[in-house]
């Protein structure tokens, strides 16, 4: 018989759980240990992320990019302590722990207590993110926004140190903004998240 949550707790609990579950992404298998999901990844996400936090105090990340560096660390502690991922990406818990974050919150959209995250979501990183900037920066209406980060946008995704992840979430931001300047008020980016629907009929 189901048993539907009688309290706040156990129903942000149930949340957390479902999103877990829904924002792992499918390719991270061969970089992540079997069993580490369940194990490790869904546990941070519904015991120690502080989810009931954020839907009851926008405050909470009232400066999203410290906050988010302080989860992507908590995170990433964990992920190496309990011996994640597989031994060519040990090293890379930062990177992977940013990933796993992001593509989390993406998916916490759903919830209206939630929305107000909205504008200062990052960007998940993966090669066919990297592939797509590489290309962009090369083009001569784009490349300023790159000139900063064409090291690091030829690099593995996973080997991005967190400076070097803020420097291309950085770029993506000022790339939103020249996307809007373009469009001339036909549509509008409101968050660098958007940019996956833009560069998806790239990944074809």
């Amino acid at each position: 018989m189901i048993q539907f949550p009688s309290t706040k707790s156990e129903y942000i609990k149930r949340i957390a759980t479902e999103t877990a579950k829904m924002s792992y992404p499918g390719r991270m298998g061969g970089i992540i240990k079997e069993g580490a999901k369940k194990d490790v990844i869904e546990k941070y996400f519904v015991y120690d992320f502080p989810l009931i936090k954020i839907w009851d105090n926008p405050k909470e990340v009232a400066d999203f990019d410290k906050w988010h560096k302080e989860r992507v660390q908590e995170f990433s502690d964990k992920i190496k302590l309990q011996n994640c991922l597989h031994d060519e990406y040990k090293g890379d818990e930062v990177a992977v722990a940013a990933k796993l974050l992001n593509t989390f919150l993406h998916q916490l959209m759903k919830y209206e207590e939630c929305h107000y995250l909205w504008a200062n979501l990052h960007l998940p990183l993966d090669s066919i993110v990297l592939k797509k900037l590489r290309e962009i920066s090369k083009l001569p209406e784009y490349e300023k926004y790159f000139s900063n980060v064409e090291d690091v946008i030829d690099k593995k995704p996973y080997s991005i140190k967190y400076d070097q992840y803020v420097k291309i979430q950085k770029a993506l931001k000022e790339l939103v903004e020249h996307i809007n300047r373009q469009a001339r008020g036909e549509y509008k980016l409101k968050s660098r998240i958007e940019l996956n629907a833009l560069l998806w009929v790239e990944r074809q």
